[in-house]
């Protein structure tokens, strides 16, 4: 039987320049299956890269998100709800 592959996306967000390059450094020997998106913002603005990720999860072609903490979705709670409740409606 053959294993079915996990699609797999890394979200990650900053404001600071050398945290990018902490972060791109650490994902550079990742596999070819895993997605990796990223915005370079603070706070609430408009968020590109998390706006894709989102509608990959919604049309399930994301199995699994990684990122380092909840905050890099969202620091308020009615925010990471909002988050959650779309994540939740896709299984």
């Amino acid at each position: 039987m053959e294993k079915t592959k996990l699609r797999v996306a890394i979200y990650y967000r900053t404001n600071h320049p050398n945290n990018m390059k902490l972060f791109i450094n650490s994902v550079s020997n990742l596999s070819d299956n895993t997605l990796v998106f990223i915005d370079y913002a603070s706070g609430v603005e408009n968020r590109p890269a998390l706006n894709k990720l989102l509608n990959l999860v919604q049309n399930k072609k994301i199995d699994v998100i990684i990122t380092d903490s909840l905050t890099r979705f969202s620091r308020k709670t009615r925010s990471w709800n909002s988050f959650y409740t779309k994540f939740k409606s896709t299984t």
